[in-house]
């Protein structure tokens, strides 16, 4: 499904030609043009009226792609950086598999430090 709001990226375009084509129906031109004056006009006004698509970003997907794949191969050190999707599903989980590879990192590097440490003879940890 196309998002009409990408149609018009500035406002003050669209509001011209809304106004061009209100100016043409108000002013009585040929009625084939009052019909496409119309026309435009509810192509520009109904990109106003529906809601906001979330900016889905294509990119994080490709970071928590490379950061699951090198948590997979041992590398527990990845995070998907710069966070700015406004897609709610795509930024929560973008947030909690960092959190996850934060909470297992610390979790191996207490691991290796107790196994160090008990190796050595110092049992108290």
């Amino acid at each position: 499904m196309t998002n009409w709001l990408l149609a018009y990226k500035d406002k003050r375009i669209a509001l011209a030609q809304a106004g061009l084509a209100l100016a043409a129906i108000v002013f009585g031109v040929e009625s084939n043009v009052v019909m496409s004056a119309l026309m435009g006009l509810i192509f520009i006004v109904i990109p106003y009226l529906a809601p906001a698509q979330p900016y889905y970003d294509v990119s994080i997907d490709g970071q928590m792609k490379a950061v699951i794949q090198a948590a997979a191969k041992g590398d527990l050190e990845k995070r998907i950086v710069h966070i700015t999707t406004s897609n709610k599903a795509q930024y929560e989980f973008a947030w909690s598999l960092n959190e996850l590879l934060d909470q297992l990192e610390a979790f191996m590097r207490d691991v290796h430090t107790t196994t160090h440490e008990a190796s050595h003879g110092n049992m108290y940890r």
